[in-house]
């Protein structure tokens, strides 16, 4: 939950916006959206706001605002009072270890805003790679219940005539072997790697914060899906989602679970390569794989 939530807030900005055209947005808590002691708005801030013609930017007066309860602990696709929490130490805050997905949800195509700085660097940085270039992601945070096998994208590298560019925060990273290695220290630096490749690629990845990126850009994207979400709720349609369901509801754990690492094993190589020849045809009609096991 981060950066790919605050994505899908910039969709509900932008409708929100349209329906009140002199206002700006603020995410907010609506019924306490202030410090009492300073009367300074309490306002969630994320990066991926900035430039964004819908949103106040800091600094930026308005009169009219529209409050939208959009922020870490109130997220819309989260039923909060079906998730399960636990309680570390003698602490007695909670963490959430099994989100349940409000499954009406369906996620909102978001919007990103770049400067001319930030697109001139990241075309410096792509400058010369031949198309098609796959910008492809196989890292997951957590507990690796969104994580495919790191053998196989190692394969599909292989077995593939993209060119493939792996972004990382720094040099520490895993990185897979035949890849164009592209540092990008902020969140933005690669979603601006993602804007350029628009007309010259596609990105490849599993459910996260660069998928809802490659949405909101409008770049063609193959996502790989385990157990622990769905695309139905999180995922978009005119992206090829790769996910072999497992029985019952998305997990939702955010600690090891087996349904997720089986359901992953169940996505083979050769499935990405189709998709990938799918993106490559320009044939982006839905999904390319959402079956029963």
């Amino acid at each position: 939950m981060g950066y790919g939530d605050d994505i899908m807030a910039t969709g509900d900005a932008k409708t929100a916006r349209a329906e009140h055209p002199n206002a700006k947005v603020v995410f907010a808590d609506p019924d306490n959206p202030f410090h009492n002691e300073k009367g300074k708005a309490r306002l969630h801030w994320s990066i991926v706001y900035e430039n964004n013609p819908n949103i106040l930017q800091p600094g930026e007066d308005a009169e009219d605002l529209l409050v939208i309860p959009i922020f870490p602990g109130s997220r819309p696709y989260i039923n909060y009072e079906k998730s399960r929490y636990a309680t570390l130490g003698d602490s007695s805050d909670k963490i959430p270890i099994k989100i349940a997905y409000n499954r009406d949800f369906q996620a909102p195509r978001g919007e990103l805003y770049f400067t001319a700085d930030e697109i001139a660097k990241a075309e410096e940085a792509v400058a010369g790679l031949k198309p098609p270039i796959a910008v492809i992601e196989p890292l997951t945070k957590g507990a690796n219940n969104k994580a495919w096998i790191w053998e196989r994208w190692q394969e599909v590298v292989e077995q593939s005539d993209c060119t493939f560019v792996q972004l990382g925060a720094d040099d520490d990273i895993p990185w897979l072997d035949g890849v164009q290695k592209i540092v990008t220290p902020s969140f933005r630096e690669a979603c601006a790697i993602l804007a350029v490749c628009k007309n010259t690629g596609f990105f490849l990845g599993t459910d996260g914060g660069l998928h809802h990126a490659a949405a909101a850009i409008g770049l063609p994207a193959i996502v790989l899906w385990s157990h622990y979400s769905h695309p139905d709720n999180l995922g978009y349609e005119d992206h090829v989602n790769i996910r072999w369901d497992a029985a019952g509801s998305p997990c939702g754990l955010r600690e090891p679970c087996i349904q997720c690492q089986r359901s992953m094993e169940m996505i083979k190589v050769n499935d990405v390569l189709v998709a990938i020849g799918i993106v490559k045809g320009n044939n982006l009609k839905g999904s390319a794989r959402q079956t029963s096991a």
